[in-house]
């Protein structure tokens, strides 16, 4: 817990630590409303006026869900403030640990009774029966996400617990400018008839084509890079399973007497090409220019 990424707000003049730390606060949710905005205005637009009020019904159920895991992780918050300003970091361990699993419980239970009482809900709710089957589809797909929402929440309220509101305002500025960005890009092909297997690889997979090439290839340069993990946790064993390529080069030269520097620098030299070849690749697959 190091003091740069978190408060300890029992020190210090209150209202400037206070002010610091509410000022996140108060702009995250200057971002969720812009988050709405723009759901609101994309959908209307393109979608139409039945669209639009299908999510508009949907935002009842989905307001119940979102506050029982607010509820949830603001209680867990609450608990690890209190340990983190009395400085008990064992209980704040214990609490977290606690606190990830009732979320997890909670997030099961949410999707399992959202799943299966959306329809229900939206009869008591009153929806017509022209709003009915996009209303119950949107709100199908709320309840599929209730894992990534449970995550945010969590995460965000353990860190403001620590005294740390900007982390939480950088994830949600992202969130609400990958919403917009993707909405734009999805949407004009769900109006041209693709439907969503169609839109998935002929839009969103040949944009994201470079970024899964690079994660691709940097999960390759990382694997060939590892050295501490097989030499502290493992040594490399058992019966060299789990050694890696930097490991195996060193116990080649150095590490075990052997002094084969020949061989040593032949698979240096090995892995260098390998990793030219997926800068090759990365270059001419990744390139989107016409």
């Amino acid at each position: 817990m190091g003091k740069e990424k978190t408060t300890d707000m029992t020190h210090g003049p209150v209202f400037r630590q206070m002010a610091v730390f509410a000022l996140p606060v108060l702009l995250g949710m200057l971002f969720q409303r812009i988050y709405n905005f723009a759901d609101a205005y994309i959908v209307g637009r393109y979608l139409g006026d039945q669209a639009l009020a299908a999510v508009s019904i949907s935002g009842t159920a989905m307001y119940m869900m979102t506050s029982v895991m607010m509820g949830v992780t603001t209680g867990v918050s609450i608990v690890i403030s209190q340990f983190y300003g009395a400085g008990e970091n064992r209980k704040i361990r214990e609490t977290f640990s606690a606190g990830m699993h009732v979320s997890i419980w909670m997030t099961v239970l949410i999707t399992a009774a959202g799943a299966a009482t959306a329809e229900p809900l939206l009869r008591l709710l009153q929806t017509s029966r022209e709003l009915m089957p996009d209303a119950s589809a949107y709100l199908l797909i709320i309840y599929a996400g209730c894992g990534a929402t449970m995550l945010y929440n969590f995460a965000s309220a353990v860190l403001r617990a620590l005294g740390n509101s900007v982390v939480p305002l950088v994830f949600l500025i992202l969130s609400s400018v990958l919403n917009v960005f993707w909405m734009w890009r999805l949407y004009p092909g769900f109006i041209d008839g693709a439907n969503g297997w169609q839109t998935f690889w002929g839009i969103t997979v040949p944009l994201l084509r470079p970024t899964i090439i690079m994660t691709f290839i940097m999960s390759i340069n990382g694997t060939l890079q590892l050295y501490d993990e097989s030499v502290n946790l493992t040594n490399g064993g058992p019966a060299n399973a789990t050694i890696t390529m930097s490991h195996y080069i060193y116990n080649n030269s150095l590490g075990q007497g052997v002094a084969n520097f020949g061989y040593a620098c032949a698979m240096s030299f090995f892995v260098f090409i390998v990793v030219g070849i997926l800068a090759l690749i990365n270059m001419k697959v990744g390139d989107t220019r016409d």
